[in-house]
């Protein structure tokens, strides 16, 4: 799907905008930064698309980000509808139709279902925290990654973020296999053993303070 769009859009870029309406070849760009990435692509091309003498790029990306949902869901309702009377749902049929649950929303107790595995001991780490951490890990390795690029052309100076910051969070599970494990509940030690070792010890460090403040506290009363 995605290359259907970044071929299609280049093939009519190339045939038909530039040639007849002289538009800039960068708008071959649009149908894939709104389609495949959406409204946080789009925002995140501005500056790119600035420094490339595209200003209208951004604006444009947005209003293709905001069409690919609309023409989605549309399009989507119609599939599924489509789907379920011609019997090529799995799940529903025009002649069982929609369980009661289903519209409700509530699902009885003997049709529910596990939808998590826990990978972090609490007594070590809230797992919000952790996943925000390996989050920021991503982010600064992207931004160093940029630091280093921009320097060697000009056309680099507008170069985005995001995409750096996606390699960083690819090395980040690449180089942990223990980040990619669904299937098992880790303790505290095997935890502390696949996160990087600096933001580890700041782990062991944390619950070191914190379980001396709490004997600190416990011992005046």
């Amino acid at each position: 799907m995605g290359v259907g769009q970044y071929f299609t859009a280049l093939l009519v870029t190339l045939l038909v905008l530039v040639p007849i309406f002289d538009v800039s070849p960068l708008f071959a760009t649009i149908v894939e930064i709104g389609f495949s990435g959406g409204h946080g692509t789009a925002a995140g091309m501005t500056q790119v698309f600035d420094g490339l003498g595209f200003e209208a790029g951004s604006a444009l990306a947005q209003l293709s980000a905001t069409v690919g949902i609309i023409s989605t869901v549309v399009v989507g309702i119609v599939l599924i509808n489509f789907g379920i009377r011609k019997g090529y749902c799995a799940n529903l049929n025009q002649q069982k139709g929609i369980p009661a649950y289903k519209r409700i929303g509530l699902i009885p107790e003997p049709k529910r279902y596990s939808i998590a595995t826990a990978t972090v001991a609490t007594e070590a780490i809230e797992p919000l925290t952790f996943h925000f951490s390996i989050v920021s890990i991503a982010i600064l390795l992207g931004w160093g990654m940029l630091e280093l690029i921009r320097p060697l052309h000009q056309h680099l100076q507008g170069f985005p973020l995001f995409p750096l910051a996606m390699l960083g969070g690819l090395w980040c599970r690449e180089s942990q296999p223990s980040l990619r494990s669904t299937n098992t509940m880790t303790t505290t030690r095997s935890t502390e053993s696949w996160v990087f070792p600096w933001l580890s010890w700041s782990f062991r460090q944390s619950r070191r303070s914190a379980l001396t403040f709490s004997s600190r506290i416990s011992g005046r009363f």
